[in-house]
């Protein structure tokens, strides 16, 4: 019994290190395709901008650059973070109506 606990809680850490791993693999891609190829994607909005260069207090080009791939990463990480769980959530449904339809 204690063997298949561990076996369970290897497989959850497991399957917990993809996800993390898959996110932190997908925010990357998408904010390096942002901040290269920022046309194909929704414009950021110019006042928000203005108010975050405000906040951050940022003085010159490089620090801006600064702000610029901050936003960049955060945005996607939470973008990416919504697709995963999304993802997760089909993908398990799915399972679980099979396990369902094959008990009956």
């Amino acid at each position: 019994m204690v063997g298949l606990k561990v076996k369970i809680a290897v497989r959850n850490i497991w399957i917990s290190g993809r996800l993390l791993f898959s996110w932190f693999i997908m925010t990357l891609v998408l904010s390096y395709a942002w901040l290269n190829n920022h046309e194909f994607f929704f414009p950021f909005p110019e006042p928000l901008a203005i108010w975050l260069v405000d906040l951050y207090g940022a003085g010159n080009a490089e620090e801006v650059a600064d702000l610029e791939l901050l936003v960049a990463l955060l945005l996607m990480g939470s973008i990416s973070a919504l697709v995963i769980a999304g993802g997760k959530y089909v993908l398990g449904r799915g399972r679980r109506r099979q396990v369902c339809t094959r008990s009956s």
